[in-house]
C-alpha cells in the first residue's frame, strides 16, 4: 500500500530457483512518500535505491539507514514496517528496488571481503558476517540477483543473473555468459542485459555475467598474481558447474580476450562470441618479450607493498577515474561502482595515506571512507609476460569455431589499439562478422546514448 502522491507500482515479477525463492517489487516514490509493507521471506529484507538517500522505518523495522546503494535487514517473517525516503539535495522521484527473500538451503560458503572469514550463505543471498571485525567495518555485501561459486583452485567468484522466466538457469531456452573487461566488473551489463530480455519476449533467456578474480565482489588471489590462463581456468569451472553444454558469450575488452582463449579450449560448447570492442587475445610482438619481462619485474617490486588510497566519497572517485579514462561517460562509472567500491571505516594508515595524498598533515578526512574492489596486483597484467606472440595468437584464433561478431567503436579511447595488426589476425577466424560504431568509444555498451545501438546486434547475432 502506498500512502501519498505518485502511487506508480510495477512489480518485476516472482523470481524462483530450487534454491532460493524472492518476491521483488519495483516502485516509483517520491521522497518523503511511505511505503507500508509485510515481509513474506524468512530471513533478510533488501532495499536498492542506486544513490546516497536515507530510509526511515517504523513497525517491526524500525530505524534510520543511511543506504549508498544497497541496504539488507535480518527480519523475521510477517513483519510489518512502512518506510518513506529523505535527501536534503534531491526531489521528486526515485526508483527503488524491494526484495523480500526465502532461503530454503545452504549452497556453499562465501570469503568475507572484510574479516577473509568464510561464512554461509545461500543460493543469491550474501549473509552479513556477524564477526567483531567485520561490525566495525560496517560491512555487508548483498543483492538479490547474485551468484557465488568456488573454482577448483579454491577462487570465490561472484556474479549476477538476469532471467525473463522461471526456468531455471539450466532449463532456459538461450544461455548468455557474459563478461566483463579489465578493471570492471559485471554491472558492466546493467543496461544491456535487461534490454536484452525484453528484446527476446517470450523466449525463455538466462544471463550470468561474472566478476573476475580480483574484480567486483570476487575474493582476491591474496599475494598471487592474475595470469590469462588462470581466468580462463576459472570461467570453465564455473560454466561446468552452471552445467552449460553449451551457450553463448557476450565479452567486452578483457572479458573478450579470455572468450577467445575459452573458445578454443572448448570450442564444441561455445555457440556463438559476441565481442565488444576488442579483436583479438592478448599478445606481444616477439622482439618486446625482454622490455616486457623487465616492466612486469620492476611492476612486481611496486605492486606487492601498494594499497589503494581510499577516496572520500562515491563523486570523489568518480572523479579519479575519470581523470585515467576521460572517455567513459560518468553515469556509466556510477554503474560500476555498484561493485567496483567498498565503503570501509578508515584506520590510522588510511587516514596517513590520505593526507600524504592531499599533502596536507593536518587534513582531516570522514569516519567512513571509500576504497576500490578490485586487487592492485591487477596493475601487473599489464606487461604480463605470457601474452601470447603474434604467431601463437593467430593460432588460437584458427581453432575458434563459434560464430565471433566484433563490435568496435571508432571514438577515442584511452588505450593505443594497433587496429591495423589487429583486423589482419581477425582474418585467422574461421567466421566473422565485423561492425563499426562511428563515435562510440571503448565502453560502447555502457554508454547511455550508444547501448541501444548495440542490443538489435547482440539479439540478431544470436538468434540467427
Amino acid at each position: 500500500d502506498l500512502e501519498g502522491p505518485g502511487k506508480q507500482i510495477e512489480v518485476t515479477r516472482n523470481m524462483a530457483t530450487t534454491k532460493t525463492q524472492w518476491h521483488k517489487e519495483t516502485l516509483t516514490l517520491e521522497f518523503g512518500q511511505t511505503y507500508n509493507g509485510v515481509v513474506t521471506g524468512t530471513k533478510y529484507f533488501s532495499l536498492t535505491v542506486g544513490e546516497p538517500v536515507k530510509v526511515t522505518f517504523t513497525g517491526d523495522l524500525e530505524g534510520t539507514h543511511d543506504i549508498v546503494d544497497t541496504l539488507t535487514l535480518d527480519c523475521e517473517k510477517n513483519s510489518e514496517f512502512k518506510f518513506s525516503l529523505h535527501s536534503e539535495e534531491k526531489k521528486g522521484e526515485i526508483s527503488v528496488e524491494i526484495v523480500n527473500f526465502t532461503v530454503s538451503n545452504t549452497r556453499g560458503e562465501l570469503q568475507c571481503h572484510f574479516c577473509k572469514e568464510w561464512v554461509s550463505f545461500g543460493g543469491g543471498v550474501v549473509p552479513h558476517c556477524k564477526s567483531e571485525k567485520a561490525t566495525d567495518n560496517g560491512a555487508h555485501h548483498s543483492v538479490a540477483n547474485a551468484i557465488f561459486y568456488r573454482t577448483k583452485t579454491g577462487q570465490h567468484i561472484a556474479g549476477k543473473v538476469w532471467k525473463n522466466s522461471e526456468k531455471s538457469l539450466q532449463e532456459a531456452e538461450v544461455k548468455i555468459l557474459a563478461l566483463h573487461g579489465f578493471m570492471d566488473n559485471c554491472c558492466t551489463w546493467d543496461l544491456v542485459a535487461p534490454t536484452l530480455l525484453e528484446t527476446y519476449g517470450e523466449t525463455s533467456v538466462a544471463i550470468v555475467a561474472l566478476d573476475f578474480a580480483g574484480h567486483g565482489w570476487s575474493s582476491h588471489r591474496q599475494g598471487r598474481l592474475y595470469p590469462f590462463t588462470e581466468f580462463t581456468y576459472d570461467i570453465i569451472d564455473i560454466v561446468n558447474a552452471l552445467e552449460w553444454e553449451s551457450f553463448n558469450v557476450l565479452a567486452h575488452s578483457m572479458g573478450g580476450q579470455l572468450s577467445i582463449i575459452m573458445s578454443a579450449v572448448i570450442p564444441d560448447r561455445v555457440k556463438k562470441v559476441f565481442l565488444v570492442d576488442i579483436v583479438t587475445p592478448s599478445y606481444r610482438p616477439v622482439e618486446q618479450t625482454v622490455e616486457c619481462l623487465q616492466k612486469h619485474f620492476e611492476l612486481r617490486n611496486a605492486q606487492f607493498n601498494k594499497k589503494h588510497v581510499p577516496q572520500l566519497s562515491p563523486e570523489n572517485a568518480i572523479e579519479r577515474s575519470a581523470a585515467f579514462n576521460p572517455y567513459i561517460e560518468r553515469a556509466a562509472l556510477k554503474i560500476l561502482q555498484r561493485r567496483g567500491i567498498i565503503y570501509r571505516k578508515l584506520n590510522q594508515h588510511n587516514i596517513e595515506a590520505i593526507r600524504r595524498y592531499k599533502k596536507d598533515p593536518n587534513f582531516n578526512p570522514p569516519e567512513i571512507g571509500v576504497f576500490w574492489s578490485y586487487d592492485p596486483l591487477l596493475a601487473m597484467n599489464f606487461p604480463v609476460p605470457e601474452k601470447f606472440d603474434l604467431e601463437q595468437c593467430a593460432e588460437v584464433m584458427k581453432h575458434v569455431k563459434a560464430p565471433v561478431f566484433i563490435a568496435w567503436g571508432t571514438g577515442k579511447k584511452v588505450w593505443p589499439f594497433d587496429e591495423e595488426t589487429m583486423f589482419k589476425l581477425a582474418e585467422n577466424y574461421p567466421n566473422k562478422t565485423v561492425k563499426k560504431y562511428d563515435g562510440c568509444g571503448h565502453h560502447l555498451h555502457l554508454d547511455l546514448e550508444t547501448y541501444n545501438q548495440v542490443v538489435p546486434d547482440i539479439f540478431q547475432f544470436f538468434s540467427q
